[in-house]
């Protein structure tokens, strides 16, 4: 039993958005040399915007009957489906990633193309 303040730290393993290492690099590839951001790298190698799931994450909760959860996430997608899913989401807790000169075109384009949370 989880207490008030304790904490569940659940880690999916789904590199490169759940489409596979090689496909990731593929996509950096294209994001460097083609001047894509990656939503559009993704796209021209035929993949959704964001594959993944979240069944594993949310039967986890279940099963330890945690209802009520406080998540650290920029991702919609993972509150949206933890709501449609019945765990409440008391509060979203932003990841703060330093925008520098490498990260700035891969960070908006999360927001804008995938509608990824902006900085609090």
């Amino acid at each position: 039993m989880y207490q008030k303040n304790g904490g569940l730290i659940i880690y999916l393993y789904q590199e490169g958005r759940g489409i596979g290492i090689s496909e990731k690099v593929k996509s950096i590839h294209l994001e460097q040399t083609k001047s894509l951001n990656t939503a559009e790298a993704f796209s021209v190698l035929g993949h959704q915007d964001d594959p993944r799931n979240y069944a594993i994450a949310i039967d986890v909760l279940k099963i330890e009957n945690i209802q009520n959860v406080i998540i650290a996430t920029n991702n919609p997608n993972k509150v949206k489906s933890l709501l449609e899913n019945g765990i409440t989401v008391e509060s979203r807790i932003n990841l703060d990633i330093e925008k520098n000169e490498t990260m700035t075109r891969y960070l908006e384009a999360k927001t804008e193309a995938l509608g990824h949370y902006e900085k609090d």
